[in-house]
């Protein structure tokens, strides 16, 4: 008792000063949890909109350009296009997925609805455009102007979509804010194609739309 009388005070004191030590030492860890994820979202975010739309709309740019000015174009450039357009598709999809711990964290949202919808348009170019192609290795099973129709079809969603998403920030706006805007932006995407067999799948695939 008489230790602890008379040094009650430079205990209290050591024990504070060492609270205070282990908090800012906390702060300074969550500090750079908080920059890492930041960096992480910000990187994911980015390889999202580059894969998944970027690379692909240049890709069918070329295609619906050379398809209009080239009646000898390829077989074989057409499908090696389409494939790499397939294939920058499924990697966007694929880094919105890896994003969502933080939407479910931060908003309990989610980034399925785009990071489904890139399938959908990876599964869309695969079956619908390549496969038949691929079947035939002809352009001739389907006339210039049915399969330009398409890629300005295709191309048009994905300028489309990648505006919505350049206007968007994952490190300012909230996920659920992020999420609607994606909900209502692929609701009137739809709404635009009424007589279009993929849209009309989205729509009949997704009971929010």
């Amino acid at each position: 008792m008489y230790f602890w009388k008379k040094h009650k005070s430079k205990l209290i004191i050591g024990l504070l000063s060492i609270l205070l030590v282990a908090s800012a030492a906390l702060n300074i860890h969550l500090m750079d949890y908080k920059e890492a994820q930041r960096e992480t979202n910000e990187r994911l975010w980015n390889e999202a909109v580059g894969r998944g739309f970027t690379l692909p709309i240049e890709d069918i740019t070329y295609l619906t350009e050379k398809l209009k000015t080239d009646d000898l174009l390829e077989t074989d450039e057409v499908v090696s296009r389409l494939d790499a357009a397939a294939r920058s598709l499924e990697l966007g999809s694929i880094s919105l997925q890896q994003m969502e711990p933080y939407f479910r964290q931060q908003d309990s949202a989610s980034t399925r609805v785009m990071a489904n919808l890139l399938q959908d348009y990876h599964q869309y170019v695969e079956s619908d455009l390549l496969q038949p192609l691929q079947s035939t290795n002809n352009l001739r099973h389907k006339s210039h102007q049915l399969l330009l129709e398409d890629l300005d079809r295709l191309q048009e969603d994905l300028v489309y979509l990648k505006g919505v998403m350049s206007k968007q920030s994952v490190t300012k706006d909230k996920p659920t804010d992020i999420q609607q805007t994606w909900k209502q932006a692929i609701q009137r995407m739809v709404e635009q194609n009424p007589d279009h067999a993929f849209h009309q799948g989205i729509r009949e695939k997704y009971d929010w739309i």
